[in-house]
């Protein structure tokens, strides 16, 4: 029911926003999908994914997952989380909540198609409306920009002034490591 409540506020302030749904799916919760493509968007993703998990019910899923590996109230768990993904994302947040586990999550604004990736709707956007109006207890310690090595490595200049911009109006500064190539 949480994740459910999460998805409703979601679409609630992309609407209120004035953010438009661009996928007209016959599917609940389509509003929660980004666009095609943005100019943070990293790589193409698959509208059937995306519609496949935009399914409420991955929290109680997750809760099953978090039970059979034993964690309980009294865990701290590392939750990595995408911008392609946003549904999961919340599907896994609720999880956590619900089971009452402390968290250190880390996640990435850049987002494939169809996921986070519309200017006003980042991750950031969303997890900022979920402790606003949904009482999420969780937010991001690490953000980075997504994209190749994690630091929009193949996004245009504007796709990373906009991230810089989210960040930004969020206070977050992103994360940025050095690469790993020889």
């Amino acid at each position: 029911r949480l994740a459910s409540h999460w998805f409703d506020v979601i679409e609630t302030r992309k609407t209120g926003a004035g953010i438009p749904n661009e996928v007209m799916l016959s599917c609940p919760h389509a509003g929660m999908l980004g666009a095609e493509w943005s100019e943070f968007t990293t790589t193409l993703g698959s509208i059937e994914a995306k519609r496949t998990a935009a399914n409420p019910r991955f929290a109680a899923l997750m809760v099953r997952l978090f039970h059979d590996a034993g964690i309980d109230s009294t865990s701290c768990i590392g939750i990595v989380l995408s911008g392609s993904f946003p549904t999961l994302a919340v599907a896994t947040l609720a999880a956590a909540q619900t089971v009452g586990v402390r968290t250190v999550v880390l996640s990435s604004l850049g987002s494939s198609s169809y996921g986070a990736n519309q200017p006003g709707a980042t991750w950031l956007d969303m997890e900022s409306w979920l402790r606003e109006d949904g009482q999420l207890r969780y937010g991001s310690r690490l953000v980075t920009m997504g994209a190749e090595g994690d630091s929009g490595g193949g996004l245009s200049d504007e796709g990373i002034a906009l991230l810089r911009a989210t960040a930004a109006r969020h206070g977050v500064t992103l994360a940025a490591f050095p690469s790993f190539e020889h």
